[in-house]
């Protein structure tokens, strides 16, 4: 007479090991792509914010004699219009133009975002590209 035997083999053992290799082996890339395109997102969620700081720091420092100039996060946050600089880093600037536009790299993860006279429009369209924005700013290599 047979007996019920309850548990598994080592080839029923092995085989589920297997598959939740191989759901790991995808699963793993696939998160770690959409936390970098976050990170990305949220960079360039931060420039956004950074040219509204700016654009209330040209309303209360007005240039009088008509030229275009630049704030950096430095100043925003001594001024007060920026309250954390873990936000971006000090490489980056604001220039009073129309549109204001933002300058510099940021770094999200193991990529690097370049802002190159990226206007809020540029920002706003570009999704998750790491280049935005066509000119060259003052200390970046050509394109």
């Amino acid at each position: 007479m047979l007996e019920d035997k309850k548990g598994l083999t080592l080839i029923e053992l092995l085989a589920v090991i297997v598959i939740l290799g191989i759901i790991a082996a995808v699963a793993i890339p696939a998160i770690s792509n959409i936390m970098e395109k976050s990170r990305i997102k949220a960079e360039k969620a931060n420039a956004l914010m950074l040219i509204d700081a700016a654009n209330l720091y040209f309303v209360d420092y007005e240039s009088p004699d008509g030229y275009i100039k630049s704030v950096g996060v430095p100043t925003l946050i001594e001024e007060g219009y920026l309250d954390d600089e873990g936000l971006a880093n000090d490489s980056l600037y604001v220039a009073d133009a129309q549109p204001s536009w933002i300058c510099g790299m940021a770094y999200s993860g193991k990529n690097k975002v370049e802002f190159r006279k990226a206007t809020r429009e540029m920002i706003e369209k570009s999704d998750t590209e790491l280049k935005v924005g066509k000119e060259q700013c003052r200390d970046m290599e050509p394109l």
